[in-house]
């Protein structure tokens, strides 16, 4: 995956967070500070091995980086803190057990020549500051230095060497940036941070009453070895944020400056229902920051996607990109920056859109050409398990790691191949089965994690789902999968059915004679084989009476030919076996309307 896929994924993997400031650098020390663990992107964790699970992981992100999830697990005994910014990176580098973080960092600082780095810092009134922050980290070892003082001036000890500088100045909503890809320590030096020298930053469109509802600063800065040092600044819009240009400049293929952004029509009361287009837009300069930080996209740069959206219940209010909304169904204009990895989402929610939808849909990554002219259909039945490719931050498993057997799998996704989503739902159950005994279950849609005795063994997992007051349409789903697995690490053989009938808004097919394409996904990496038997049947009165369908073709791909009723539902069910004896089942009721 290229650095440049990286970035823009971190970028615009959504979720519903909430931006919170980070501590005050000059904020007094935790009693276990002396236990934290600076990982190379600035970031701080804290072990905490007695606590439960949930709590025994404990992460400050770095200032400015507060968007940044992270992901902890343990491997062979050694305990990993991985951000997602970094994903695709060589995990060794988060690997807290080996690397020791911070103190062996200063370890290593103590055995070479250091040198006196005095930093003065003013604001925008020009007066030294107390809000600031600045973070040195080396380019030639794993290690990174934070000096503050509420006066505005401290002087570092740091060793001889390269470092990428990061800084942020602040005066009350103001904050400026400034970055230098490449600052060298081989003597004492001094280091003014001046607020003033900031300038503008942004994107300007060929709509003037377009305004940004999602935006970010990317100053990506790799190491010679390959370590991720750089940072991120997201915010809602580009006000208030200022960018000095660098006076040093990265050797090439080290440093990207990415300025990008969602932007629409507001709608007057702080939001963008209604607006009838969104523009996912971006820049990108190597090498250094720019002097030129405003610039001009026009739309004939853009490739253009006609996307609509489908109705799964009545009264309904549909989100794209957590940004333009509006009731159910409804069509949007998208402009994309071509040539360029995109993520999207879409929500559902019950009247006014507020914090947490009732169904939330999330696409891999796709990429435009400029110039062109797409179609692109979300919200579309039928609504099942779907195993999409891996992509950062897709939460999509059924993994094996040692004895540890581990599933999430979304039960309600719409016909797209490339989506996973979740949904609110009245009940659920996931259970796992070892040689036909039970081996545990819980209470959650297509999750659970599970300890296994070594050893190969037949394996049954089974999981079931019930929804009413979300949607009418894939009322219940029921799958379940039976596999072989031994101890290891191994992504387990697991396919499932996917049905792509021909709708229209409100996910209704035409009576009479009907035919839709049938294909079957497999887990990314898995060792499923090729199908040897899938059938698939349907009812027309919710599961009472089951009737044979009409499958023409081979492999993954077919075409199943149905007579539909005059109205009301199809309920769909598939049984699915491969040629190494896998075999998945799976039953929606209420897949789709018949009008």
């Amino acid at each position: 995956m290229s650095r440049k896929l990286r970035t823009l994924l971190s970028l615009f993997v959504l979720a519903v967070t909430a931006l919170v400031a980070g501590p005050s650098p000059a904020a007094a020390a935790a009693p276990d500070d002396e236990k934290w663990i600076t990982l190379v992107t600035g970031d701080r964790v804290l072990l905490r091995p007695d606590a439960p699970r949930g709590q025994d992981v404990v992460v400050r992100p770095a200032r400015g980086r507060e968007h940044v999830r992270f992901r902890s697990y343990t491997d062979h005994g050694d305990t990993y803190v991985v951000p997602s910014d970094a994903a695709g990176r060589d995990h060794e580098l988060f690997n807290l057990t080996k690397t020791g973080g911070e103190r062996r960092a200063a370890a290593t600082a103590t055995a070479v020549e250091t040198f006196d780095v005095t930093v003065r810092v003013l604001d925008h009134n020009g007066r030294p500051t107390s809000t600031w922050s600045a973070v040195f980290n080396s380019l030639d070892a794993e290690q990174s230095f934070s000096p503050h003082d509420p006066s505005g001036t401290v002087v570092a000890k740091l060793p001889r060497g390269s470092y990428h500088l990061q800084a942020q100045v602040q005066t009350g909503p103001l904050t400026t940036h400034i970055v230098e890809p490449l600052f060298v320590v081989d003597g004492d030096r001094t280091l003014d941070l001046v607020a003033t020298e900031g300038k503008p930053v942004g994107i300007t469109l060929d709509r003037p009453e377009a305004v940004g509802g999602e935006v970010a600063l990317i100053f990506e800065r790799y190491t010679p070895d390959g370590r991720f040092v750089g940072q991120g600044h997201h915010a809602v819009n580009f006000d208030n944020t200022l960018v000095r240009p660098s006076t040093t400049a990265a050797p090439p293929g080290q440093f990207t400056f990415y300025v990008a952004g969602r932007f629409a029509k507001p709608d007057g009361e702080g939001g963008f229902a209604g607006s009838p287009y969104l523009y996912h837009l971006q820049w990108v300069q190597s090498d250094r920051v720019p002097e030129d930080l405003v610039r001009r996209i026009p739309d004939e740069n853009l490739a253009i996607v006609n996307s609509t959206f489908a109705a799964s219940a009545p009264g309904k209010v549909g989100q794209k990109d957590y940004l333009v909304s509006a009731p159910l169904p409804f069509s949007l204009k998208e402009y994309y920056i071509p040539d360029t990895h995109w993520l999207s989402s879409f929500g559902q929610f019950d009247g006014a859109v507020g914090d947490t939808p009732e169904i939330i849909t999330y696409s891999g990554p796709k990429v435009f050409t400029a110039g062109t002219v797409s179609d692109e259909s979300w919200g579309v039945a039928a609504f099942g398990p779907s195993l999409p490719p891996s992509w950062p931050w897709s939460w999509t498993k059924a993994v094996r790691s040692g004895d540890t057997l581990d599933f999430e799998i979304p039960l309600f996704t719409d016909q797209n191949p490339i989506r996973e989503a979740r949904s609110a739902v009245d009940r659920a159950s996931t259970i796992l089965y070892r040689d036909g005994r039970v081996v545990g279950h819980t209470a959650l849609p297509g999750k659970g994690t599970f300890t296994v005795p070594q050893g190969e063994a037949t394996y049954h997992l089974t999981t079931t789902a019930r929804r009413s007051g979300v949607s009418d349409l894939s009322a219940e789903v029921r799958a379940s999968w039976t596999f072989k697995s031994s101890t290891g690490e191994q992504r387990l053989p697991l396919a499932v059915v996917r049905f792509a009938p021909d709708l229209d808004e409100y996910n209704r097919a035409a009576s009479g004679p009907f035919s839709f394409p049938v294909h079957v996904q497999r887990q990314d990496g898995s060792a499923t084989s090729a199908v040897r038997r899938l059938s698939v049947e349907i009812s027309y009165d919710d599961g009472r009476l089951w009737r044979p369908v009409h499958l023409e073709g081979a492999g993954d791909r077919w075409t199943a030919t149905v007579v539909h009723p005059r109205s009301g539902y199809a309920s769909l069910r598939a049984t699915l076996v491969d040629a190494s004896g896998n075999r998945a089942g799976l039953t929606i009721l209420r897949a789709y309307r018949i009008r």
